[in-house]
């Protein structure tokens, strides 16, 4: 219900937007991306091991199936494609569609999507029920991390991300990744010896853990095409399939016999999970479908 809630507050703000909702898993099935067989799982075996789930964790996860289906009944997109997280398939997505795309998180890991068209909203700390959102911009990415939203990446491939279990270089933070990102040392570059010849000797100690450096910074990139050489071939066409879907309009307009039947049907569902509240609001929810 408070999902449901946060969509509809999203809907007052951006009245004509085309909401795409990111799940990660097959299609139907969303999982713990923590337990699947990612590619940054495959690359670096230790990607988010350290994570443990609560009691309150496992529940919430059981209740998704559920949530897909409401959210099914009211006529939203959604996507998802296997082995992949919800990151690499908001990435692609979001360089597949024109004109103003928002994504709507907390994860700052998305500051390096941001663009002319592209920015990150998320709401204030503490005032999640509220309307008051705070958009992130290419300004805002080089206030609050002191890169451009393009080297973001680079600067996590430097400091690492604890929450994701990578680290890069021991004893280095935010502050100290910045310092040496602003002397030139990159970690995207594969190999320490291509670095230029003044970085290489001022940072000599980097070399022997230079491959895992750059690895982190393979770990922090969020692909933005299908053909990424970091996504396995098999998911490809899958993920060409979410960008397809999420240039398609939402479908929350439909025929008039059909309204009614969604309707009926939501009805019927909501009253099976005992949703008395959200069967006292079905009509709201299907104020914004269109009817021809």
């Amino acid at each position: 219900y408070g999902f449901l809630n946060a969509i509809r507050r999203l809907e007052k703000k951006f009245p004509n937007a085309n909401i795409v909702i990111v799940w990660e898993g097959a299609a139907g099935a969303p999982i713990d991306a923590e337990r699947v067989a990612t590619w940054r799982k495959q690359m670096f075996p230790a990607y988010k091991a350290q994570r443990k789930k609560g009691e309150e964790t496992e529940i919430a996860l059981l209740q998704l199936p559920v949530l897909m289906r409401v959210l099914d009944l009211l006529c939203y997109c959604q996507v998802q494609c296997p082995g992949l997280e919800a990151d690499d398939v908001i990435g692609v997505c979001t360089a597949a569609v024109d004109g103003e795309r928002y994504i709507y998180s907390t994860d700052e890991d998305f500051y390096q999507l941001v663009a002319e068209h592209v920015r990150v909203i998320k709401h204030p700390t503490g005032r999640s029920n509220t309307l008051g959102l705070v958009k992130v911009d290419e300004k805002t990415v080089q206030r609050l991390t002191g890169v451009g939203a393009g080297d973001f990446a680079k600067l996590k491939g430097l400091m690492g991300d604890t929450s994701d279990n990578y680290k890069p270089i021991k004893g280095v933070g935010p502050k100290k990744a910045l310092a040496l990102f602003y002397e030139g040392v990159d970690p995207s570059i594969k190999l320490f010896r291509n670095l230029p010849d003044k970085v290489r000797r001022k940072h000599v100690d980097l070399k022997p853990i230079w491959g895992h450096v750059h690895l982190c910074y393979q770990l922090a990139v969020i692909p933005r095409t299908p053909d990424h050489k970091n996504i396995p071939r098999e998911y490809r066409d899958l993920l060409r399939d979410c960008m397809y879907r999420s240039r398609k309009k939402s479908k929350r307009w439909m025929r008039k016999d059909i309204h009614q039947a969604r309707l009926d049907s939501f009805a019927r569902f909501c009253a099976s999970y005992n949703m008395v509240q959200m069967l006292a609001d079905r009509h709201a929810y299907f104020a914004g479908v269109k009817l021809i």
